[in-house]
């Protein structure tokens, strides 16, 4: 998707018209991110071996002898590699204001999951995307994973004048062939989504027994607006933490 700016009113401050009500037990929230503060926790979950590979362009921290995954990038420039490290991370996400980050945090263990708001990538597109939905290994099956993508849905689809993009549909990619990929996609089913196409070769994602980069199938899936009928506006994000 481009790089459009878009702006959000009121995305740090007090909600214009927006219902903020907590999920689920209270005990988890999903907020705007603080990239000063939140992007070493993203970091960690997007090192976890059980996720990394299911994200596109995505190398970790630490690679095995002999690999050198910016060296990669550099090789590959059309992979756009992204070294999963606190500062890289933060930089790739201030450089794109319209890729919205948002976390689910609980009251006790902190942050748990992410994921990845993508706006509409150029003029008169009124479609936006959803990417790099994570949860922590150890606090998967228990709805954070669905939470998030109900909170991106509520930033995707409320309107403009009350906090969100605006947008009619929202669409995403499933890589395939890695573990837990039918999870994934079962998760966006039962969300509305319904497959579109599969790319092939769409992608490269991170293979921890191969250690390097492998190039993948996509599952592109999208939703329209009235698909997504479940109250995903009681999940719009709170403003970052104080």
């Amino acid at each position: 998707m481009g790089s459009q700016k878009i702006e959000i009113e009121g995305r740090n401050g007090e909600p214009n018209g927006v219902n903020r009500e907590k999920l689920g037990n209270g005990r988890v929230e999903v907020r705007f991110a603080d990239l000063e503060r939140d992007c070493g926790r993203v970091a960690e979950l997007f090192n976890q071996p059980s996720a990394i590979g299911h994200l596109s362009g995505v190398a970790p921290e630490e690679t095995p002898p002999g690999i050198d995954a910016i060296r990669y990038g550099e090789k590959f420039p059309q992979y756009n590699v992204l070294v999963a490290t606190k500062s890289k991370i933060k930089e790739y996400y201030r450089k794109r204001p319209n890729l919205i980050l948002l976390v689910a945090e609980d009251k006790e263990k902190g942050i748990v999951g992410t994921v990845t708001v993508e706006g509409p990538g150029g003029l008169g597109i009124t479609w936006a995307g959803v990417s790099r939905l994570v949860v922590d290994e150890n606090e998967r099956r228990k709805g954070i994973a669905k939470n998030l993508l109900r909170s991106a849905h509520a930033v995707i689809f409320t309107d403009r004048g009350s906090e969100g993009l605006g947008c009619l549909g929202s669409q995403a990619g499933i890589i395939r062939g890695v573990e837990g990929d039918d999870a994934a996609e079962k998760l966006f089913e039962g969300e509305g989504y319904r497959p579109r196409h599969i790319a092939k070769g769409n992608c490269v994602s991170w293979d921890n027994r191969l250690g390097r980069f492998v190039q993948r199938d996509t599952i592109n899936v999208g939703a329209v607006v009235r698909d997504i009928t479940r109250g995903w506006s009681r999940y719009f994000p709170q403003p970052k933490s104080s």
